[in-house]
């Protein structure tokens, strides 16, 4: 991100509107999808993005953003491949049921 400080270049991003399965789930279909979309967003970002509109998390060190390239969203793009689930804050659902 432009203008942060060297110490902060390197920062956690939690992409804004979506939640993902985790990769040290509660359940092995979790895991499994876990790293579909970790491989899913890996390639998606490996082109270059920009993050937009950052706010400190509640966790330290980690920002929540939207995180866009070529006029595209990723949280949509994980949601419409159902890599993810739109989350907008609150307790969040399981991904074992």
């Amino acid at each position: 991100m432009p203008g942060v400080p060297d110490e902060l270049t390197r920062v956690s991003i939690r992409v804004r509107g979506v939640d993902a399965p985790e990769i040290k789930g509660a359940c092995e279909a979790e895991k499994q999808s876990a790293i579909r979309a970790r491989d899913f967003t890996a390639a998606w970002v490996a082109a270059g993005v920009e993050i937009c509109r950052p706010t400190w998390g509640k966790y330290g060190g980690r920002i929540i953003a939207d995180v866009t390239a070529d006029g595209r969203n990723l949280a949509q793009d994980l949601i419409v491949r159902g890599l993810g689930r739109v989350y907008n804050g609150g307790v969040r659902k399981g991904w074992c049921d």
